[in-house]
């Protein structure tokens, strides 16, 4: 198997966009495309991170997609991953779906996007339309990321101990992916928390040592260089059991830190 590196999330990227602009079922329903993720700012880890594409799409009035675009999109995610075997996430999403439901850290998240389909201007005028409408500061915001905090937590306890070597292929990786992302992502809301908004994960650990108090904030740390070293990371069994439940320990000061503020 060919190697994976970053020039080829560059090649896939490049393919990508000339599929999804090539298939006439996607083109005539697509309004932007944008560039998420680690690999927009050049963090991405070759093999492990994901190609993020924010793809907002037309929709009817309940903001369902139609069925032949999602058979097209779900053959060009495919093709991609056979050719160039990375994982691809089309992050699909219609305006309903943006106005409605969508949490504020995540519009903020999106606007930030690199955009490679789609006129800026309105790209721009639809996200602060819509983030005007949404924006939390102050209690409001603690008490929304403290929610996600808590639901992030549940799901992943709930995987922690319900996966296992018999009933999960290579389940040990992972779990230790798992975490490692999810341990980004509440370090993230953490932040927000406090209104301090971070573009990489390097800028998150930096970050949560100004505000956080909790003793297993290092196990940031530990998460960063599993990340960065994941193609020839070794971790024995007793390592993953203590990343683990630090990793748990340092969510947990999360949620009381923030459910103190609600």
């Amino acid at each position: 198997m060919k190697k994976i590196t970053r020039a080829t999330y560059a090649l896939t990227l490049t393919e990508a966009l000339r599929l999804l602009r090539k298939e006439t079922s996607v083109l005539r329903n697509l309004e932007f495309i944008a560039l998420l993720g680690s690999v927009k700012i050049k963090e991405h880890v070759p093999g492990y991170s994901d190609l993020d594409l924010l793809l907002i799409l037309k929709s009817d009035a309940s903001g369902a997609l139609d069925e032949k675009l999602l058979l097209e999109l779900q053959k060009i995610c495919a093709d991609l991953s056979k050719t160039y075997r990375i994982n691809i996430s089309f992050l699909t999403h219609t305006e309903k779906e943006l106005v409605e439901y969508v949490d504020y850290e995540y519009l903020k998240h999106y606007s930030s996007g690199k955009l490679l389909y789609g006129k800026p201007e309105l790209f721009s005028k639809l996200f602060k339309r819509i983030i005007s409408r949404k924006k939390s500061y102050g209690k409001k915001l603690v008490r929304e990321m403290f929610k996600s905090i808590v639901h992030a937590r549940f799901n992943l306890i709930r995987k922690f101990v319900s996966l296992n070597k018999f009933n999960t292929r290579n389940y040990r990786d992972g779990l230790l992916k798992l975490f490692i992302d999810n341990l980004f992502e509440i370090a993230d809301w953490r932040l927000i928390a406090d209104e301090i908004w971070c573009v990489s994960k390097k800028e998150i650990v930096s970050r949560i040592f100004s505000i956080s108090k909790s003793p297993h904030r290092e196990i940031l740390e530990s998460a960063y260089k599993y990340r960065r070293d994941w193609n020839h990371l070794v971790v024995s069994s007793k390592q993953a059991r203590s990343f683990f439940i630090s990793g748990i320990k340092f969510i947990n000061d999360c949620v009381r830190d923030l459910e103190r503020r609600t």
